[in-house]
């Protein structure tokens, strides 16, 4: 269960950097703790599981699918936080 919330809330983090990327009005210090913060819980989500299943074997049932969960909550969480600071960077300029 917490392997799909990792990418759920991997996904979120990505609406919310597509939102602050696309609409500047969006980009203030709230959006922009609360879509880093999401990333980083989706993140620490993901290292839990794949943790609690690093001695399982991969043909039991729904480790496979646990562990593809949490490499896309990975995955989406390093994409949000890439945009978000891209944007950081370039506003700062």
């Amino acid at each position: 269960m917490l392997s799909l919330l990792s990418a759920w809330t991997g996904l979120a983090a990505v609406i919310m950097a597509a939102v602050m990327l696309f609409r500047r009005s969006f980009f203030s210090p709230v959006w922009l703790t609360i879509s880093v913060y999401t990333a980083i819980f989706s993140l620490t989500l993901a290292g839990m599981v794949l943790w609690a299943l690093r001695k399982e074997s991969a043909g039991e049932s729904g480790v496979r699918a646990q562990r593809t969960q949490c490499y896309a909550g990975i995955g989406l969480s390093f994409v949000a936080i890439g945009v978000v600071y891209a944007i950081f960077f370039q506003t700062v300029e």
